[in-house]
């Protein structure tokens, strides 16, 4: 073509081809990072820019087709015109459609290049600040922190760990533990490397609890714990190492053993002292009751005056309230002292509790008291002291009808089952106040304060009873409230016999 407006014809062709060669390569691209560019939200800048150079890409294959196969086939006037056409005519529009996506999907693009950066600064500023306050945590805990990498080389121990031995990040960090200078004995060191490896291999807790001196030049108890560190695909990568120094808590147990054991002797004396001193005033109580017995009875001839009489009476019962609180003070100090030995047998709990139902039944017919027991059908037998059981459930019914008024009721049931046996003793009586129940079971407490209420008594039965049932592993329980009446408890295990077998 003389004369012709365009650039050379070999110029054009590697022009056109180099365009649709950009195209093809950035759509390849953008296919192949399509995730990515979907999880970084510019898949639609891209898509817009994409749809710019495809229009061009177009453009130019028309200007080739023109070029290789309408210039073969049309007459060169009419090639000429149809190249000129393409390039003065629909070029303009193409391109100009062209630069339009290509800037608007470059716009979006920018626009999502800021945002993701704006985030990106806003998470680092996070995430820094996160550090900071790690970092201060780390450093600042009151236990000994240390990192070490997998060859067991100190990475990052915290101020605490330094303060505890007297050493510095340069002396600890870079080097293993057992090349630390006065640091670890050998034996100490080689355990404590097994014990990392164990947690490197696997990933598990590994605790101990070792005896080092510190630079106060005291010896600690520390409870030392390795965990792993895992990296972002879940290997494990390091070993940490949690130490918690334990002298106090140590100091504060050997304390509490030493103050329990004294409280024990303690204990043992007073108990020791109230069976002396009960045994002494045994000899002199007995001789009084002899005597006074001897007063009333008037053996020797009878007594002048009846105040006599009535003084020796009342010698004699005081004596005799004197002697029961004798034997009931050593009763608590023999079973305290260990000194009580239970004879065990399997007894029958409801001929126990019928004999100590005729025990209290004349009391209670004088006071007009009704007494009610229901025993269920099959009950198991107790591998118990059947002294002992009677002496409990003596107490319990003596005090039921002692604290029930004149036309109350007093009532015994029993239930078994999972391995224990629960007897229940209800009355109608005075019941106990909230203030005192809580300390009821202890030596010398009555369950009423106000001498016009209380019965007469050395508040040491319930005493008894607990130290009986303790002594046979059970349970003592009470339940009651004042005017209305109480329920106790005794729960007792069953005989090894009774239990139904597996």
């Amino acid at each position: 073509m003389p004369d012709s407006p365009f650039p050379p014809w070999g110029l054009m062709v590697a022009v056109d081809l180099t365009v649709i060669l950009f195209a093809a390569v950035a759509t390849a691209v953008a296919i192949w990072r399509y995730q990515d560019l979907k999880r970084g939200g510019g898949r639609r800048g891209v898509v817009c820019a994409l749809a710019g150079l495809w229009v061009m890409a177009a453009l130019d294959a028309a200007d080739l087709y023109t070029k290789l196969v309408l210039s073969r086939t049309l007459s060169e006037s009419d090639a000429r015109d149809a190249m000129l056409a393409l390039h003065y005519t629909y070029s303009w529009y193409l391109y100009s459609l062209s630069a339009v996506l290509v800037f608007v999907g470059l716009t979006l693009i920018v626009i999502r290049f800021t945002n993701q950066y704006r985030d990106i600064e806003l998470r680092t500023e996070a995430l820094r600040d996160n550090e900071s306050m790690l970092d201060s945590i780390f450093e600042n805990l009151p236990f000994g922190l240390l990192i070490k990498d997998r060859n067991h080389v100190v990475e990052r121990p915290n101020r605490t760990y330094l303060a505890w031995y007297g050493s510095d990040m340069e002396r600890m960090i870079g080097n293993r533990s057992d090349a630390i200078e006065n640091f670890q004995p050998d034996e100490d060191a080689a355990l404590m490397t097994a014990q990392e490896n164990e947690v490197l291999e696997t990933g598990k807790l590994v605790y101990r609890k070792v005896e080092r001196y510190f630079v106060d030049g005291k010896l600690h108890t520390l409870g030392i714990t390795k965990f792993p560190i895992q990296d972002r695909d879940g290997n494990i990568a390091k070993v940490g190492s949690i130490t918690v120094d334990l002298s106090d808590l140590v100091e504060a147990e050997d304390a509490m053993r030493e103050a329990l054991a004294d409280a024990e002797d303690a204990n043992r004396a007073k108990s020791q002292f109230i069976a002396t001193m009960s045994h002494e005033f045994r000899t002199p109580l007995n001789a009084i009751l002899g005597f006074s017995e001897m007063l009333r009875g008037e053996y020797f001839g009878p007594i002048g005056a009846d105040s006599y009489r009535s003084y020796a009476h009342d010698i004699h019962d005081s004596g005799q309230h004197l002697l029961k609180l004798v034997n009931e003070i050593l009763d608590i100090a023999a079973i305290e002292a260990g000194k009580r030995s239970l004879q065990k047998e399997d007894v029958d709990i409801a001929e126990v509790l019928h004999d100590c139902m005729r025990n209290v039944k004349q009391s209670a017919a004088e006071r007009k008291i009704a007494l009610d027991m229901e025993l269920p059908d099959g009950i198991p037998a107790l591998h118990v002291d059947r002294k002992a059981v009677a002496q409990i459930f003596l107490n319990i019914l003596a005090n039921a009808v002692k604290y029930t008024k004149a036309g109350g009721a007093v009532g015994v049931s029993l239930r078994h089952g999972d391995g224990e046996l629960t007897v229940c003793v209800t009355d109608t009586g005075v019941g106990i106040s909230n203030e005192l129940l809580g300390r009821i079971t202890e030596p010398f407490a009555k369950g009423q304060s106000n001498p016009h209420v209380a019965e007469s008594g050395t508040g040491l039965g319930l005493s008894i009873v607990k130290s009986l049932v303790e002594a046979h592993s059970g349970k003592l329980s009470i339940s009651s409230e004042a005017d209305l009446g109480t329920a106790v408890y005794v729960t007792l295990p069953l005989s090894d016999k009774s239990l139904p077998s597996a």
